[in-house]
């Protein structure tokens, strides 16, 4: 009976380590296949690299939202005031990826915002391309102010965004271009003021 019990106690000990083991390796392979999968995520956001911007892009012209506070106009008549980006060529730059129904862009509106009016008045440029309709964001727009301009690229924002190394799609995606029209930075997800200030002060 003894001999039984310990027999028992025994087993139940191999089967605890078993389990354990099981435990640690699923508990480890989570670890590795997180850690995998956030790796683009964390490059994207501290990409330092000096590269050139896609092809085109100066050339890429987008329906600008007008800053009047005049009602909702239909999504033709905001498209046919369209514009490139030439006009920011030669010119440190922050792009703004975002569209109203992603709760993060919008937060990081607010720290765009901030920081437009510290750093505009010595050159640098901000601009918002929308992934959206510009109905949409019209009516975003009525409700909370954004000073810098406003471009509506509709879904297609999504493929300009991955122009830029955003290969996941993701959003909010920024870009901080140099005076000479380089990548300096991108980020993917959410940002700080003072992230964002690092950046804008090595420009």
């Amino acid at each position: 009976m003894q001999l039984f019990g310990a027999y028992a106690r025994w087993r139940d000990f191999l089967y605890h380590i078993e389990m354990f083991r099981k435990s640690l390796f699923i508990s480890l392979w989570i670890g590795a296949a997180a850690l995998i999968a956030s790796a683009p995520f964390y490059a994207a956001a501290r990409d330092n690299s000096q590269r050139p911007v896609p092809t085109g892009w100066w050339q890429t012209q987008l329906p600008q939202l007008s800053n009047s506070t005049a009602p909702i106009p239909p999504a033709h008549a905001v498209a046919r005031s369209t514009h490139s980006f030439e006009q920011y060529r030669g010119k440190p730059l922050v792009i703004h990826f975002w569209a109203p129904w992603c709760a993060h862009c919008v937060q990081e509106i607010e720290t765009l915002a901030m920081l437009y009016k510290e750093y505009a008045p010595s050159g640098l440029q901000f601009i918002g391309i929308a992934v959206d309709s510009a109905n949409h964001v019209e009516q975003f727009t009525q409700k909370t102010k954004i000073p810098y301009p406003l471009y509506i690229a509709g879904f297609g924002g999504i493929e300009l965004a991955r122009g830029f190394g955003n290969a996941q799609g993701g959003l909010p995606f920024t870009v901080i271009l140099n005076q000479a029209g380089e990548i300096h930075y991108t980020a993917l997800g959410r940002r700080s003021a003072a992230e964002f200030r690092q950046q804008l002060n090595n420009l």
